[in-house]
């Protein structure tokens, strides 16, 4: 069944936006549970085979208010973010440089390994 999933009720987390102190491998992981928890776990649970991400959405969604746009961008097309989501990116919309809130990521949903 090939269907896109939109995030539910996405809620911007303002009282969990991060610190300037931390580090990037702590923001990029933020990035990568809130799309995995918000878009593929969902996907999955609805038998569907494909997830369209929109940047702004997950900015929105974690409230970091467009400062980390290249960071969002950047961990939506990294190596380890798929292997992570089991997903592959079948198209990106949006500015050759990549690093904007008008970003769209398309992916197609993997079967997850077995345990």
């Amino acid at each position: 069944m090939e269907q896109t999933v939109a995030p539910a009720g996405t809620q911007a987390a303002s009282e969990n936006t991060p610190e300037s102190n931390q580090s990037y491998g702590t923001h990029a992981q933020r990035v990568r549970d809130f799309v995995i928890g918000t878009y593929f776990d969902q996907a999955r649970a609805e038998d569907v085979d494909t997830v369209t991400v929109r940047a702004r959405d997950v900015d929105r969604g974690l409230g970091f208010r467009s400062k980390r746009m290249p960071l969002i961008c950047s961990t939506l097309r990294s190596k380890k973010f798929l292997k992570a989501a089991a997903a592959e990116l079948t198209k990106y919309d949006g500015p050759p440089g990549g690093a904007s809130t008008t970003a769209v990521f398309h992916y197609k949903l993997k079967p997850r390994p077995a345990n």
